[in-house]
């Protein structure tokens, strides 16, 4: 049994790693449909990681 137990570290870093690796990259792609489109028919909100506090710290 690992002796470290107690869980993966703190959330916040690798919830930013994910946007930047992750979600950055599929929203670009989503976006190319406007360009398709010739109008604005996508678009997202800035990703905010929620805090324990019930805050948000964008990525």
């Amino acid at each position: 049994m690992p002796c470290n137990t107690s869980g993966f570290g703190t959330v916040l870093p690798a919830a930013q790693a994910f946007e930047r690796t992750e979600i950055r990259p599929l929203q670009a792609r989503f976006c190319e449909l406007n360009e398709w489109a010739g109008r604005l028919v996508v678009r997202f909100a800035p990703y905010k990681v929620l805090t324990e506090k019930g805050n948000s710290e964008g990525a």
